[in-house]
């Protein structure tokens, strides 16, 4: 599984995601590489549409004390895997070809859950540090959907938390007194809240003039996003049509696309925080 490899580049080897099937059995996915990639300070962000293997990621990284989680309030919280079954090929009977396509069923086989015992299921993971999100308002994720399978636990396995952030709270502290005097950050709280307040008006105008209003400002929030998704204050216009061919190309073209992103300003600072804050033994383990 990439997720687990993945972790494995920031951890010594150990377990990082517990499978249960669906007959109950549970299985241990583990780091068995020891050698660490990478061993200074590091932030992971993620918003309400991170789903799935990036919260088995997110969730590990965070249940060792190895990164700092920066982003929406939680994840999709997608914890299930499932298997489509063709029902035309498992139903061989042969007075059943009139009724042909039968269709198929999507059964779900396995749950994922944390080292720590807490699935990933329904509430997905909660950041250490949240920052607004235009998508807030929104009803995205599993626990939105009907018949969601719950959140649940299972027993935590044996692993070596590791000190390698320091106290939450500080970074929270610091991360919030920047929040308060970013003009960015506060328009995009401000947006997600008028764009919860229009999905909650169901009630519409039959003003022609209110009616055009209304999409104006539907058209302004999008342009919005739009204008976010490439990097807030970044012009969409000013970008190549295609991906630059070349390694180097490409990575320069990465770098100047998020340099005016909002989120990636702040999780630098939060990065310049855990080096600059002292912690007693940082670096080792418990």
């Amino acid at each position: 599984m990439d997720a687990v490899n993945i972790a494995g580049l920031f951890i010594r080897k150990g377990p990082v995601v517990q499978v249960t099937s669906s007959s109950g059995n549970l299985k241990v996915l583990s780091d068995d590489d020891p050698s660490v990639e990478y061993k200074g300070p590091l932030v992971v962000l993620v918003n309400r549409l991170s789903a799935s293997a990036s919260e088995i990621l997110a969730g590990s990284l965070q249940d060792y004390g190895r990164a700092v989680i920066i982003g929406s309030d939680h994840t999709y919280g997608k914890g299930t895997v499932q298997r489509l079954s063709d029902l035309n090929g498992i139903i061989p009977f042969n007075n059943m070809e009139k009724f042909r396509p039968l269709g198929a069923l999507m059964l779900t086989i396995q749950k994922f859950y944390r080292v720590s015992g807490e699935s990933t299921q329904y509430r997905g993971v909660v950041p250490d540090i949240v920052l607004p999100d235009r998508l807030e308002g929104m009803k995205i994720g599993e626990k939105y959907l009907d018949h969601a399978l719950p959140w649940d636990t299972v027993k935590s396995v044996a692993y070596t938390q590791l000190k390698l952030r320091p106290d939450i709270a500080t970074l929270k502290v610091k991360s919030l007194g920047r929040l308060q005097e970013s003009r960015d950050l506060i328009e995009i709280g401000e947006e997600s809240v008028r764009i919860s307040e229009l999905q909650k008006k169901t009630v519409k105008t039959l003003s022609i003039e209110a009616m055009k209003k209304e999409r104006e400002e539907v058209k302004r929030m999008r342009e919005k996003e739009v204008k976010s998704f490439h990097g807030h204050g970044a012009d969409p216009d000013s970008k190549p049509s295609t991906m630059p061919s070349s390694g180097e190309e490409r990575k320069n073209f990465l770098i100047r696309g998020m340099a005016g992103d909002s989120y990636v300003k702040e999780s630098m600072a939060v990065l310049a925080d855990i080096v600059s804050v002292t912690v007693t033994g940082a670096g080792e383990e418990k």
